[in-house]
This record gives C-alpha cells, sequence and structure tokens, in this order.
C-alpha cells in the first residue's frame, strides 16, 4: 500500500486508535480533546509546536521540535524519524547531536518536520522521545491544525491550536513615538489602500507570528518587547494585497522621513518591508 493511499484511511485509523488509547475525538470537523495526562517537565521530553514557514510560494506547514535542555551551542540538532503508518505517522526522537561547529550561545536541540505535502485530514501519531511512547492526534484542516498528545511528559504540545496564514496576508505593526508620527502612520495605511491592500478580519486566535482579537484583527506585540517607550501609539497592520511586493516596500520607504515613526510589515510570503 503507497504512502497516498495509507494517508487516506486515517480517518478511520484514528477513531480505533482513540477508542484503544483513551484518547478522546469526536469527529473531524470538531475540536480534538486532549488526552488526560501529567503536564509537569520530565526530563528528555520533546516539545512540538505547529508552525507555518512562510516560503516565495505561501506558507508551508510544519512541525517544530526541541528539547528542553541548555546546551552549550544554540546549534544542537535533534535527530528524528518519520514514517508513515496504517493510522498515520509514526515519529522517533533521537539524542541531541552536537555541531561541528559551535554557536557559543546556549540553546536547545531542534529539528522541524516539514508537512507541506501531507494531505488534510486526521492523522493518529505514534511518538517516541528518551526511549518511552505515547501516541497523540493530528488535524490539518483548510484553516487550523489541531495537535495534541496523550503524555506529555513524553511530547509535550505548544500552540496545539494554530490557524492558517491566507496566502496573500500582509501583517505588522506600526510605532508612532510622537504626534507627528502618527499623522504619518494613518497617511502610510491610506497608501497601501491605494495601492490595493485591503482590511483583512480573520478568525479569532494564533497565527504563529501573531493572533487576534474578537473582533479579527490583529493584537499589537506589546512596546516593551518591540524596544518601543510605554507612550508609543502601536498600530496593528492586517490586510490582504494579490500585488507586487514591492510597491508596499515603496510605500515603507517614503515613510523614512518620519524618524519617531517604526514600522514593520511581513507578507505570507516571507517578503518584508521595514
Amino acid at each position: 500500500m503507497t504512502t497516498a493511499i495509507r494517508l487516506r484511511f486515517i480517518a478511520l485509523g484514528l477513531l480505533a486508535l482513540a477508542a484503544a488509547s483513551g484518547c478522546a475525538s469526536d469527529k473531524a470537523s470538531s475540536a480534538l480533546q486532549p488526552c488526560a495526562g501529567p503536564s509537569a517537565s520530565a526530563a528528555g521530553r520533546v516539545v512540538v509546536q505547529p508552525r507555518e514557514m512562510l516560503l516565495a510560494t505561501g506558507p508551508s506547514l510544519a512541525l517544530q521540535c526541541h528539547d528542553e535542555v541548555a546546551h552549550p551551542c544554540g546549534n544542537y540538532s535533534l535527530p528524528r524519524t518519520v514514517a508513515p503508518i496504517d493510522q498515520g505517522l509514526q515519529i522517533v526522537f533521537g539524542s541531541p547531536v552536537a555541531p561541528t561547529i559551535c554557536l557559543t550561545s546556549i540553546g536547545s536541540a531542534a529539528t522541524s518536520i516539514d508537512l507541506a505535502s501531507t494531505p488534510t485530514g486526521s492523522y493518529a501519531l505514534d511518538l517516541t522521545a528518551s526511549g518511552r511512547h505515547t501516541t497523540g492526534t493530528l488535524l490539518i484542516l483548510p484553516d487550523r491544525v489541531e495537535l495534541t498528545t496523550c503524555d506529555s511528559n513524553t511530547v509535550a504540545v505548544r500552540g496545539g491550536v494554530l490557524y492558517r496564514l491566507p496566502v496573500n496576508t500582509l501583517f505588522g505593526q506600526l510605532y508612532a513615538r510622537t504626534a507627528a508620527a502618527q499623522t504619518a502612520a494613518i497617511a502610510l495605511l491610506d497608501s497601501l489602500r491605494r495601492e490595493g491592500a485591503q482590511v483583512l478580519t480573520l478568525p479569532t486566535g494564533n497565527y504563529g507570528y501573531f493572533r487576534t482579537d474578537g473582533s479579527g484583527q490583529l493584537i499589537p506585540i506589546s512596546n516593551y518587547q518591540n524596544g518601543q517607550p510605554a507612550t508609543a501609539i502601536a498600530t496593528p497592520v492586517l490586510m490582504t494585497f494579490t500585488g507586487d511586493f514591492n510597491r508596499i516596500k515603496g510605500v515603507v520607504r517614503r515613510r523614512a522621513q518620519y524618524n519617531d515613526l517604526s514600522v514593520g510589515i511581513t507578507s505570507a510570503r516571507g517578503e518584508r518591508a521595514f
């Protein structure tokens, strides 16, 4: 049986696995229920987070994984093998590997699992870390990804519900440190609209690079986190744009005369304008 055929049988396999392991799942279109289990940190566990990588072709789904050890080099790798099984995917994490050339900052051992070619559907996960075994579930839908595991002492999940970025999304923030800069920020947004960008509202939730509030707008990152004074006025940018991103860069470059205005805009294709 080919990998593609196996993955199409995931929904049935997931229901069977859930019944056997005690993991609860109602149906593919509803939110997966997390399994009961310990949540305290355990030596050797791996932390997994769904994330979309911003590529030239648009956002690409992956699982970012790391251990919880402060290694003496910031570029330790975390070996893993991924194999299809009848019920979904088997993932086995190995022991951290020291790099040939050490980046002197400390950091965890990390790896990424590419899910770009994984079809939408429900997947049962068979997970092993530090010789311990657990199971989990992965739900991939066009608008979101949901990840759970049954034993967070073996494989823990961070940001288990990830909403997916529409391919033409623009997102970012403006920080105005004076009244004149705030006027310039408003003018900049007007210029973006004249270039064809339109205000975008998205379902409330976590999009990896930002979160949205109850009205579907981007929640600004705090001034402190971006090194801005507390008095700076933060204006979120969440728009959709199908044109040439160089036009967006041109709008941002024209604001350079306002020294008290900081701008950062990123597209879902990884393009940036500062």
